[in-house]
């Protein structure tokens, strides 16, 4: 990470043009990651200390999107530019593209380009126990349920959920099904509220 005060001109050029962050953005979020960092050698953030950040503690998806990331890493940590990658998918200035491709990829946890209904029940579960609001108003695929439930209505709700828009009826979710059901229902517009002004 080296003692400079901001990013490197290479790195700025790069997060510039894959986020929606402006360079004065990048290089908040360059020195807010320093001070995280501070004790580790190998210029990476731990789960654990990004999980200590309380807008990435708030939000139930972001503990997944880390794991998938760790585990893609080997599990040495989040660079600076996966912290600013993961950081403009849940900020509010996000594409609806790129949550999309976050959402999308969270919940289908097996990778297999469907979500089925075992892949939505445990998102649901995952942020109930994470105290979000399941009946956000018109995101239809997560919220339309009635807290508590048990197991067997909570997988009886997420099928009843993926008979919108299965036009193949196979009972799941393609990612083009997925996209039309989530933005006719404004469910992407629920993922945000973690940005670089958030400090």
């Amino acid at each position: 990470m080296g003692n400079s005060s901001s990013a490197s001109r290479e790195v700025l050029q790069s997060l510039r043009a894959s986020t929606s962050f402006s360079e004065d953005d990048i290089n908040r979020l360059y020195a807010r990651f320093k001070v995280l960092n501070v004790n580790n050698e190998n210029g990476k953030l731990s789960r654990e200390v990004l999980l200590e950040i309380p807008e990435f503690a708030v939000q139930p998806l972001v503990a997944r999107v880390l794991s998938d990331s760790l585990a893609v890493t080997g599990g040495d940590g989040v660079s600076f530019e996966e912290f600013v990658k993961v950081l403009d998918v849940f900020s509010p200035s996000g594409s609806n593209a790129a949550k999309l491709d976050l959402l999308f990829g969270v919940i289908d946890h097996d990778g297999d380009g469907l979500i089925g209904v075992e892949e939505l029940a445990e998102i649901w579960k995952l942020m109930v126990t994470a105290g979000w609001p399941m009946h956000p108003e018109g995101a239809v695929w997560w919220c339309q349920i009635h807290l508590p439930l048990t197991e067997e209505q909570l997988m009886t709700a997420a099928e009843q959920a993926l008979t919108r828009g299965d036009h193949d009826e196979d009972g799941k979710w393609s990612r083009m099904e997925f996209e039309k059901v989530t933005l006719d229902s404004k469910g992407c517009s629920h993922v945000g509220g973690v940005g670089a002004r958030q400090h």
